[in-house]
């Protein structure tokens, strides 16, 4: 993603076409993290599920009553919660990422748009 990035800033965004360029490149990136933002959903949806097997595991395991065993099937899957918590952030900073490129990518329309129609472009003028 850094070469594409590199792409978007050396292209001049005062130019209709290099925009729009930048516009496509953007495009791919918003793909990338799309992918990114994929692996992320299933990590965390692989932690979750290896958490409740471990919750199910210690608690059919422990002995006492329903209240005793929830308690130590808790304490049991601590560890399995926090990696849960971290997947469910990488989760959130992905999901992040990719609606903030999404409003880049549209605030750049909007200002290409606004670019072509002060060049003349869009109105019939320079056609």
């Amino acid at each position: 993603m850094s070469a594409l990035y590199d792409i978007v800033h050396n292209l001049d965004e005062q130019v209709p076409y290099e925009l729009s360029k930048q516009i496509e490149v953007l495009s791919m990136v918003l793909f990338c993290i799309s992918k990114l933002q994929r692996q992320a959903q299933y990590a965390y949806g692989q932690a979750e599920a290896n958490r409740k097997r471990a919750f199910a595991h210690a608690f059919r395991s422990a002995e006492g009553s329903a209240a005793v065993r929830e308690a130590i099937a808790e304490t049991a899957t601590t560890d399995f919660r926090y990696i849960e918590s971290a997947s469910e952030a990488e989760l959130i900073e992905w999901k992040s990422a990719f609606y903030a490129m999404q409003e880049l990518i549209n605030a750049k329309k909007q200002t290409l748009h606004v670019l072509n129609r002060e060049l003349g472009f869009g109105n019939g003028v320079g056609r």
